[in-house]
């Protein structure tokens, strides 16, 4: 079972703090990815960027570049039941980029490239 609906479409999904939500697209295009990825007001506000790219599996990006907030990197899997968080935060929004890019890439390349906390 899959926590929220948004998590089982395949795409793009963007919430922002107060709730609201909105799907961004149903395609997992990088070039779209990266180019919603830095209209975004990353300073001044606080998102999560989420990135499904089967139900129920998904990467996060997500915070603000605030100092008070910070960046950070959240993998779900709901179907085998895991969870885990960055241990290295992202700091700039290339940098979640890049982690959305490896995650979107066959197989797992994202855990070669980036440790997290399993």
């Amino acid at each position: 079972m899959v926590a929220d609906s948004f998590e089982s479409e395949v795409g793009v999904h963007l919430l922002k703090m107060g709730g609201d939500y909105r799907q961004l697209s149903r395609e997992l295009d990088m070039q779209q990815i990266s180019a919603e990825l830095h209209k975004l007001d990353w300073q001044s506000n606080f998102y999560q960027f989420i990135v499904v790219k089967e139900p129920g599996i998904s990467m996060e990006v997500g915070g603000s570049l605030d100092e008070s907030d910070g960046l950070s990197a959240y993998y779900k899997n709901f179907p085998e039941q895991v969870e885990a968080v960055i241990v290295g935060p992202p700091k700039s929004v290339l940098e979640m980029e890049q982690i959305l890019e490896a995650f979107l890439q066959p197989g797992e390349v994202w855990k070669t490239r980036y440790k997290f906390g399993f």
